[in-house]
């Protein structure tokens, strides 16, 4: 299974939980991904507002360098909350937020001990993620920009001496 599969399965496990409280978040296309946030590493997630693509589906990234499954899906719930046409983290943000089980500040959510207890149910439905996270702050090879994306060249003791011809 993808990561993509994995994260599409436990929101539809989560649509329930939405539409229990009155809300539809949808059809996002839920990935793992940088967050284009000006905010860099600090952002979790992202949900792009379904105006913003070309297709009119909201899309949503969540960081590559959340750590746990449980955070992933937290973060996921948060996003979905975005998704359901609460752009912003105000009064009616907040009370969805609340209502499916989010807790702190609004901006960075976590889940309530309640849904914690709901997300580790749902890893044990779905199954473990299949992936793991980034470590930002590991020691990084020097890389360049190529036309497909960011490369990571060896180092150059790495590289074999060649002899001439």
């Amino acid at each position: 299974m993808t990561r993509e599969k994995w994260l599409n399965k436990a929101a539809e496990s989560l649509r329930n939980d939405f539409n229990a409280i009155g809300e539809d978040f949808g059809n996002p296309r839920i990935s793992i991904g940088f967050t284009g946030s000006r905010s860099g590493l600090k952002a979790l997630g992202a949900a792009w507002h379904k105006e913003v693509s070309t297709d009119g589906t909201c899309e949503i990234f969540i960081a590559p360098h959340v750590q746990t499954q449980e955070e992933i899906l937290a973060v996921l719930v948060h996003e979905l909350v975005h998704a359901c046409g609460y752009m912003n983290h105000g009064k009616d943000f907040r009370r969805v937020a609340i209502a499916v089980g989010l807790t702190g500040k609004m901006t960075s959510t976590v889940a309530s001990d309640t849904l914690k207890q709901r997300l580790n149910t749902l890893i044990l439905e779905i199954g473990q993620f299949p992936g793991a996270a980034l470590n930002p702050s590991a020691p990084r090879k020097k890389t360049q920009m190529c036309a497909s994306g960011f490369v990571t060249l060896p180092q150059k003791t790495t590289l074999p001496r060649s002899k001439s011809p």
